[in-house]
Order: structure tokens, then C-alpha cells, then sequence
């Protein structure tokens, strides 16, 4: 407590600019808490009608600003300050260390998200200048990859629905959206499309057996849940539109041929930079590939 605060001390009451001054509660919380009841003026002065705060409200002026501080909501304020124990205190800090973790590991899972965006779009740009400088996007040379996909519970829909690659697949990705609010889960990574057809039906049909997928926080069970993942894939990332990916699958797929594998499932494409994080069409990060084994293998 400053100086100024500590000549304060021993009066018979305190106008609110003086526990505004001694609390670091601005005179609007002061006047929002009188309004709620949780710190109401105890003294009024018989001349002047104005309202003061006695001595001991000093002290739960105090105690409102260090728990205020400490991220607690007017309703457990109240609760805390009324409380006729220190087990009741205790159970309250217990309960708030417990959400407060709760936001904290959805806030990493956030930043885990945004790093994850950021990086790709700032390989997306790099690898856009690359090709800008040295190549043409046929001859240029493609990073073709082999590795297990990571299992994860991802909330999912399946049905048959407009896949021409011309058009952006808005409607499946607010199908996942509205699931993952209603059902009030986290997302953990972007959205993958996996096409139950032939790798070239996109490109020259409107309609397909499209599986949409998003994987989420924690291991949810029920409808619209599955894990998904755990295989082996061979794949490639592509920056630009939907509509130039022909080329690359075609690549992709002799690329598995030669390399002596063979492909056991249905195309999967990744949407690692999409409409949703502002980019252009010409922007769009996407991994495109498919589950493979050895040949031979079963």
C-alpha cells in the first residue's frame, strides 16, 4: 500500500474515489459491484444523502480486487466471500485451478493450431516463389513421402454430396463445424476429405462418395466419431486450386508403382491452408495421398 493510502487509514468512512484509490478497482467496477451486492456503501450520511464505505469494507474491497485478479467471476466472488470455512475457500480455488487448466490446455491447442497454419502458409509461399523463380509447375520436382498417418478421433460425415474440384466443399466443412459446436468439441487439426471412388472422379464428375473428416480434442464416443489414421500413406503437397491436382495424383500414382508398392484405399486429401484462414484459391495448401503397401503384402 502506497503512502497516500496508508494517511487513509483509521477514518470512519471512505468516499469511492478513496477505496477506488486504495483497491485498484476503478470507480465504475465499484459502482457495477454496489449494484449487484456484492460491496454496497454500509454509511449515508444524514446531511448530504451521499454513500461511504466504512473500515472493514476497506478490507473486502481489497479481497475483491486479489480475486478478481485471479480470474474469479462475480458469482464466485460472492460465493468466496461469504463462505464460512476453509475447506469451502479450498473446494472454490480447487475448482477454478481446474478450469483454469481446462483453458489453458485449450488455449495451447489453439496456438497449436495457429502455428500449425502459420507454417504452412509460410512454406506455401516459399515454395510458390521457388516454383515462380527456377520452375514451371510441370517440371518441377515433386517431394513425394512415405509414413505412417498419426490415429486420431475425428468427428466425420459420409455421403454422397458435390465433389467437382471447380468448386470449394463449403457445405461439407460447416456439416463438420455445426457437429464439433454442437456437441462442444475442440478442434485439433484441418479438415480431411477422403474420396470413395476412383482418384480421377473429382475431376470429372459432379458427385461422389465423399467421407469428411476432422479430428478433435480428447477421445469422444458416439455418433459421427471414429478414429481414423494409423497407415501407411504415400503423398505429396500441392499449393494452388483443387482443379490442378490431376496432374499430381497422376504423379503420385507412379510414383508408388515404381517404387514398388501398391495402393490399398481410397484417395485422402489433407486441406492444410484453406478458404477459412483468408488465402487465395492460388494459396491453397493441400496433401494429397493414398494408403499403400509393399507389393505383394495382403
Amino acid at each position: 500500500m502506497n503512502q497516500e493510502s496508508d494517511m487513509l487509514r483509521g477514518k470512519s468512512k471512505y468516499n469511492i474515489g478513496e477505496v477506488s484509490n486504495i483497491s485498484q478497482l476503478s470507480v465504475k467496477a465499484l459502482r457495477y459491484y454496489d449494484a449487484k451486492g456484492i460491496l454496497v456503501p454500509a454509511i449515508r450520511d444524514a446531511n448530504t444523502n451521499y454513500r461511504y464505505y466504512s473500515e472493514p469494507q476497506i478490507l473486502r474491497a481489497l479481497t475483491i480486487s486479489a480475486l478478481r485478479n485471479r480470474g474469479f467471476s462475480l458469482m464466485e466472488m460472492d460465493q468466496i466471500l461469504n463462505a464460512t470455512s476453509l475447506e469451502s475457500v479450498t473446494e472454490f480455488f480447487d475448482l477454478h485451478t481446474r478450469e483454469i487448466q481446462r483453458e489453458i490446455n485449450r488455449l495451447e491447442n489453439v496456438l497449436a493450431l495457429v502455428d500449425e497454419s502459420r507454417e504452412m502458409i509460410v512454406s506455401a509461399l516459399q515454395k510458390t516463389r521457388f516454383d515462380n523463380e527456377h520452375a514451371a509447375p510441370k517440371s518441377r520436382e515433386r517431394n513425394i513421402t512415405v509414413y505412417t498417418t498419426k490415429k486420431q478421433s475425428c468427428v466425420f460425415t459420409r455421403h454422397r454430396s458435390r465433389i467437382f474440384v471447380e468448386e470449394v466443399f463449403w457445405d461439407r466443412f460447416v456439416e463438420l463445424q455445426e457437429i464439433i459446436a454442437r456437441k462442444g468439441y475442440t478442434p485439433a487439426g484441418p479438415i480431411t476429405g477422403v474420396f470413395h471412388e476412383h482418384y480421377t472422379h473429382q475431376f470429372f464428375f459432379d458427385e461422389g462418395d465423399l467421407e469428411a473428416l476432422q479430428p478433435v480434442m480428447g477421445k469422444p464416443e458416439g455418433e459421427h466419431v471414429k478414429e481414423f489414421g494409423g497407415f501407411l500413406v504415400a503423398s505429396l503437397v500441392h499449393v494452388g486450386f483443387y482443379n490442378e491436382l490431376l496432374a499430381e495424383y497422376i504423379a503420385l500414382v507412379k510414383w508408388i508403382e515404381a517404387g514398388g508398392y501398391q495402393i490399398c484405399g481410397d484417395p485422402i486429401e489433407e486441406y492444410l491452408v484453406e478458404y477459412t484462414q483468408g488465402v487465395a484459391p492460388s494459396g491453397y495448401v493441400t496433401r494429397i495421398g493414398f494408403p499403400i503397401r509393399k507389393a505383394g503384402e495382403k
